[in-house]
């Protein structure tokens, strides 16, 4: 999504089409319901939103029906506590387990907390350790949790509390590369496993690092009984008053380790001179508002001594340059919006420099040399719309992966040729061009953006593609293009692109036909190509094609009603989309889609599906709502899982279906037929 309004705009018109349920958990404030767009008055009937939350009033007006959740009762907390500390029934001490659950307060997560520290120990040991628990006073949560921290090794103590206060919510794979400090031998990756052994951290399914939140008040706490009354003398400040009570009154000392405002705040009374005594700041994140240019347009740079910095997100970064900036063992730098109007004059030193990210900086002019970013692995320099020089010296940065030059320097002044040296890149990411040249070069992806297509879109002058030659890519190993919302009209030279495996072609409104492509390509996505009447001309050649995604091409059934014909030899096909294609007729060979689990005929003219269909023993889902000229189902296959057949108006006969059908596979439409046919 582009922007807020899209994404709110989004989840109304599918909330709004059918029954949902919504499951937001741990709200702590009403903002993030109305930043989503959440109003009940949208939702289709029948729907449900169950939201978690530790306080009421985050809520709002919002009328809901309270919900408290229970503790456990004693049988139930003995049981838990068996499973987690004993593997065989006869190992089983009743007396101890007893005891330990009458301390734990019905609270699970102190249990689970409590077990893994216990199997730390012998079972000799664990009377010990019980009467330490009888000395922390019942109900008090964050005591008896703190036995586990109190366990803890120095330097395990110290990632901790890092990940508490400021990497909470982050990529586990970005912290163990900001922190790993070879030279210190530190290996974060190792210390973040024994976190999540001990139950003091979790790892989500998407690899961010994060807590139960009575942990993490715990690790809040710990902070600040550092000093209650002064924080400038903690070593993490991550509360927002905290943050700009010491940077409003320059309050900052070298206790400070790292600063996490994550809130937009008025930072106009901020100045250069908050920062000069916090030299020993290791993790900064500012995600304030504007600064007084008149206070940081004449500061000495050198006031920023940031010596062990290792990480920085500093959100309208005021500084014009980062010359005389000292901070030589950063990994992480990004500071979009920034006022830069260049990087550094000369040769700046940044070996360990992983990622530099000045996105959306209008005010940069050049870059600087990139001498001294031998190790640099990604550049993000999207929007920065003023930029007229990308230095020569990119060349140098052998071990660059990504480079992100959307809505930034005009495509003549880059070095081409030293981008073609970059061995190791692998994703180019463009926007606004008519024509390319590579000298050599080794690339995965190439991402290619039409200008204006993103937020604030004053600032662009309007652009469009003609067309797009592709032969000089031939030599590159690209894996991927992706042409979200180009206004192209005709690209060519596909077909060259051996090692090319995905083609994604989504808003681009202008194109009316896609080429011929080569034969190792395993997926097309074309959606909302209102132009589109053709297909490759070799498409029924494409063996490897396993998902083809043709959502909201309404041209390409009015100009050949036969387009699907051309597609069913594609027997490794597994998902298909032709919702909203002006599909009047399916071809019986449709069948000979073996590999199909998912197909998609939604909003078309059909009035009838081929017996057939039958055939595809591997489909699980099949969508046909909207079909309102469809009148007859043929038998389904023994398979499908879920259909979806709502607002199908016209459909009156429902013959043949599955004779172990369930009615809780089907959706409401559909059930409300089967129930009238008696079938």
């Amino acid at each position: 999504m582009s922007n807020h309004n899209e994404g709110v705009t989004k989840i109304r018109r599918l909330v709004s089409r059918r029954k949902v349920l919504l499951v937001l958990d741990d709200v702590d404030n009403f903002q993030q319901l109305e930043s989503l767009g959440v109003c009940p008055e949208w939702f289709y009937e029948g729907s449900r939103i169950i939201v978690t939350t530790r306080d009421k009033r985050s809520l709002g007006n919002i009328p809901y029906i309270p919900y408290h959740t229970m503790l456990l009762n004693k049988r139930e907390f003995l049981n838990l506590f068996t499973r987690l500390m004993f593997l065989r029934d006869d190992l089983v001490n009743t007396k101890f387990i007893e005891e330990v659950v009458d301390r734990a307060g019905g609270l699970p997560l102190v249990l689970k907390v409590w077990s893994r520290h216990f199997k730390q120990y012998k079972s000799e040991q664990w009377p010990s350790i019980l009467e330490t628990l009888k000395g922390i006073p019942h109900g008090d949560v964050q005591m008896q949790l703190r036995m586990s921290y109190d366990s803890l090794t120095n330097r395990s103590k110290k990632l901790f509390l890092d990940i508490v206060c400021f990497f909470d919510g982050m990529e586990k794979d970005l912290v163990v590369k900001v922190l790993q400090d070879e030279d210190l031998r530190f290996f974060p990756n190792h210390e973040i496993e024994y976190l999540v052994d001990k139950s003091l951290v979790e790892i989500t399914s998407k690899r961010l690092l994060t807590m139960h939140h009575a942990i993490r008040e715990m690790g809040h706490e710990i902070v600040r009984q550092e000093n209650e009354d002064e924080p400038e003398q903690r070593t993490r400040l991550s509360d927002p008053r905290d943050v700009m009570r010491v940077l409003t009154g320059c309050w900052g000392t070298e206790s400070v380790e790292s600063i996490r405002l994550r809130s937009l705040r008025n930072m106009q009374e901020v100045t250069p001179e908050a920062f000069r005594k916090m030299s020993n700041l290791r993790l900064i994140h500012l995600r304030g508002g504007d600064y007084s240019q008149e206070k940081f347009s004449h500061a000495e740079l050198t006031l920023l001594c940031l010596r062990k910095l290792r990480y920085m997100f500093w959100f309208k970064f005021p500084f014009k340059s980062f010359t005389n900036i000292n901070m030589g063992n950063v990994v992480v730098l990004r500071v979009p919006e920034s006022k830069l109007e260049t990087l550094w004059e000369g040769i700046k030193s940044l070996k360990k420099l992983r990622i530099l990210d000045v996105n959306n900086s209008y005010s940069l002019i050049k870059t600087g040399s990139f001498s001294g970013l031998e190790d640099l692995e990604e550049l993000y320099l999207y929007d920065c719309i003023n930029l007229k020089e990308l230095h020569n010296s990119i060349s140098y940065l052998q071990k660059l992966a990504i480079l992100d030059l959307r809505e930034s320097i005009p495509l003549k002044l880059i070095p081409w040729e030293m981008i073609g040296k970059l061995t190791s890149l692998r994703k180019l990411i463009l926007g606004s061009s008519r024509s390319m040249k590579f000298t050599s070069g080794a690339f995965d992806d190439l991402l290619l953006y039409k200008p204006g297509a993103f937020d604030n879109p004053s600032l662009y002058k309007p652009g469009v593609f003609d067309d797009l030659s592709l032969y000089t890519l031939k030599e590159c190993p690209i894996t991927a293009l992706d042409f979200y919302g180009c206004s192209i009209s005709k690209f060519y030279g596909v077909e060259s692109l051996a090692c090319l495996k995905h083609l994604l072609l989504w808003n681009c409104h202008s194109i009316e036909s896609i080429p011929n492509l080569p034969g190792n390509i395993t997926s097309i996505k074309a959606r909302e190509c209102s132009s589109l009447v053709d297909l490759p001309c070799n498409i029924p050649e494409l063996k490897s094609l396993t998902v083809l995604d043709f959502m909201s091409c309404p041209k390409l059934g009015v100009e050949d009603p036969h387009f699907l014909v051309k597609i069913t030899g594609l027997t490794n096909l597994t998902h298909l989309s032709m919702q909203g294609c002006h599909v009047s007729q399916v071809p019986n060979e449709i069948g000979n889609l073996v590999s199909l689990k998912e197909l998609d005929l939604s909003d078309n003219t059909f009035s009838s599906l081929p017996d057939s269909l039958s055939n595809l023993l591997q489909l699980v889902y099949l969508n046909i709502e909207y079909c309102v000229r469809l009148r007859l189902l043929p038998l389904l296959p023994s398979n499908l899982t879920t259909i979806h057949a709502r607002w199908c108006h016209s459909l009156d006969v429902m013959s043949s279906l599955p004779i172990h059908a369930n009615e809780s596979r089907f959706s409401d439409r559909f059930m409300i037929r089967l129930t009238e046919e008696g079938s």
